[in-house]
């Protein structure tokens, strides 16, 4: 959907310029298409981070889970007693701190490639 809004002309000047397929792909294609592959990388790098079920399924050792069942089985360790919940709180900030680090180098691209469909020009 994304390239099929991208105007013919900026193709057809480019082969005037003498540009291959490939240099059109690499100098023209992909600069304008950054903004939509960073929000895709984004979401998906949230969801698979997030991920606690098929993690918790699939994987034999706990010394191999994911953040999410690894931050679960350590909270776990505290009980219902109470206690621990400064290491909880320490815990569940360092588990968003990739997710928030990402985010913030990420933001211009992300917010500009949700929002490059929004209006019709």
């Amino acid at each position: 959907m994304f390239f099929e809004g991208l105007p013919a002309e900026l193709f057809e000047s480019a082969r005037i310029d003498g540009c291959t397929d490939f240099g059109i792909l690499i100098r023209i294609i992909f600069p304008l298409s950054l903004p939509v592959f960073i929000t895709a990388t984004v979401l998906m790098f949230i969801n698979i981070w997030g991920d606690y079920l098929w993690p918790d399924i699939v994987l034999p050792n706990y010394k191999l889970l994911t953040v999410s069942p690894g931050l679960e089985t350590f909270l776990g360790s505290f009980g219902a007693t109470g206690h621990g919940q400064g290491a909880a709180f320490a815990a569940n900030v360092l588990a968003m701190a990739p997710i928030v680090i990402f985010l913030v180098l990420t933001m211009r691209y992300f917010v500009n490639g949700v929002t490059s469909g929004a209006v019709k020009g």
